[in-house]
């Protein structure tokens, strides 16, 4: 029959001279542990959160675009008008914030906001623009109509009627005067219209006169070249000529005319 052993524990009870191991960590040590742990939780915190203000900027750029090229495009078409106070309206009516409250619904506060603050500034830029294009499209057409009434003005005192040409003078002296018309010109450009209203008038009257007179464009010739200029005294100086060609061709036919009359009467 077998024999059944039964092993002995080694175990012994801890007396004062066992030995001990302390696996705790020092306290120096747990300390830098766990500030590590925490620098590394800052980092990611840190990168999360501009992870998040790079998507935001990204959104919020998507919204200039869209609100740019509406705004742009409003401000290009009444910026043709010359009238300011509609254009400016027509902006504001066209370019309403509200146009955007679905871009911006499940955005962030953040985004919200900086896109109020950049939609009002670049709203403002938009009327300084449009401020500046429609009041140079409005003093274009006021110096255009007055184009117009001096040309009316240097073509009436070359009439013969004396009193048309006399209050076409008394007119272009008004005008002049106005304080209203002076004051959208520069020196020199007040300057540059009254020498040419003169230069004006001197042409209207030598190309109304040689109709008239067409020898005396030829007798003063260097004068009128020296008055306006030699290539419209060169025109000037062929409607003389083919006034003149015209004037004799008239007067042969009258006289063959004549001729033939006098001999059919005999």
């Amino acid at each position: 029959m077998g024999k059944i052993t039964i092993p002995q524990s080694t175990l012994q009870v801890k007396g004062p001279n066992t030995q001990f191991v302390d696996r705790r960590l020092p306290m120096s040590l747990a300390l830098q542990t766990g500030s590590a742990f925490e620098s590394i939780g800052k980092v990611v915190s840190d990168i999360a959160k501009e992870q998040k203000a790079i998507d935001e900027e990204i959104e919020l750029n998507d919204l200039k675009r869209k609100t740019i090229k509406n705004m742009g495009s409003v401000s290009s078409q009444v910026s043709r008008n010359d009238s300011l106070d509609f254009a400016l309206t027509q902006f504001d009516k066209l370019t309403p914030i509200s146009l955007y409250d679905k871009d911006l619904e499940g955005k962030s506060k953040r985004i919200q906001n900086k896109f109020k603050l950049w939609y009002s500034k670049n709203k403002d830029s938009y009327y300084t623009s449009i401020t500046k294009k429609v009041t140079g499209n409005h003093l274009a057409k006021v110096k255009d109509d007055h184009s117009k009434s001096l040309t009316s003005f240097a073509l009436n005192k070359a009439s013969t009627d004396r009193e048309i040409a006399n209050k076409a003078i008394a007119d272009e002296a008004a005008w002049f005067q106005n304080e209203k018309n002076r004051n959208l010109y520069t020196d020199s450009e007040w300057t540059n219209l009254k020498d040419k209203q003169k230069l004006d008038t001197t042409k209207t009257q030598l190309y109304f006169g040689v109709k008239n007179h067409p020898t005396f464009i030829l007798k003063n010739y260097e004068d009128v070249k020296r008055q306006i200029g030699e290539k419209e005294a060169k025109k000037l100086q062929k409607k003389a000529l083919e006034k003149i060609a015209s004037d004799n061709n008239f007067k042969l036919r009258m006289f063959q005319k004549k001729e033939k009359a006098s001999r059919d009467e005999t």
